[in-house]
């Protein structure tokens, strides 16, 4: 489970998007790719001042997780 950075977000009424993926070397400006990992998104739950998020890499190694967020305060 990984904690994000924090994005300002009430748990209540904000409402979180996350999009997650492998990512080229380089960091997150450089891009994201499908390639062999399966990454799977299980949770995600806003609270104050963030958002937590549970992700499953099914790979063997060391690999680069980037997720983007899009956080909906109505």
């Amino acid at each position: 489970m990984g904690a994000a950075p924090e994005l300002g977000c009430h748990p209540a009424p904000s409402r979180v998007l996350v999009a997650i993926g492998e990512g080229v070397p380089g960091g997150p400006s450089a891009g994201k790719f499908i390639g062999a990992a399966r990454y799977t998104l299980h949770n995600v739950a806003s609270r104050w001042n963030g958002v937590d998020i549970w992700v499953d890499i099914a790979w063997s190694s060391d690999i680069s997780l980037y997720a983007d967020y899009l956080v909906i305060n109505p």
